[in-house]
């Protein structure tokens, strides 16, 4: 059905009769077979017959498009700050480890090592870590028994 809400007699605020209801009626008819002929010139008889699909759920579709739209408007931004993020946590570990290798004095490629500095180097463990206080022995397995 066509919508009337345009149409003149609906522009007033008032009850329609039953003679201007009989009007609307008739040229909404005549409406329709001036469609249905231009379309049967086009395609043949056929376009006389009204069309078999019904019409589209204008309402669903437009909620599932704005849903749809706001979903990869918010994934877009949820990537966007992500990637960011990373970014900035990527400068941060960079410049740190840039300082952190500028304080580092150069040492020399090559060491040569006396018995007396890798005990220093044993007592520096030692201190760094702390001494045990007891040393971990691994269980003996029991020996299962094969009676004759």
């Amino acid at each position: 059905m066509a919508d009337f809400s345009d149409h003149k007699m609906f522009q007033r605020k008032r009850k329609l009769t039953d003679e201007e209801l009989r009007q609307l009626a008739i040229e909404e008819l005549q409406l329709e077979l001036v469609k249905a002929s231009a379309r049967a010139e086009l395609i043949g008889p056929s376009g006389w017959q009204p069309c078999p699909l019904k019409r589209t759920n204008k309402r669903f579709l437009t909620t599932t498009i704005k849903s749809a739209v706001k979903h990869n408007a918010r994934t877009t931004q949820k990537h966007l700050q992500r990637s960011s993020d990373k970014l900035l946590r990527l400068e941060h570990k960079k410049s740190r480890h840039e300082r952190e290798k500028s304080k580092e004095p150069k040492e020399k490629k090559y060491h040569r090592h006396s018995s007396s500095s890798s005990s220093s180097s044993r007592s520096t463990r030692s201190e760094k870590f702390g001494e045990r206080k007891h040393e971990y022995t691994k269980p003996e397995k029991k020996k299962k028994y094969k009676g004759k």
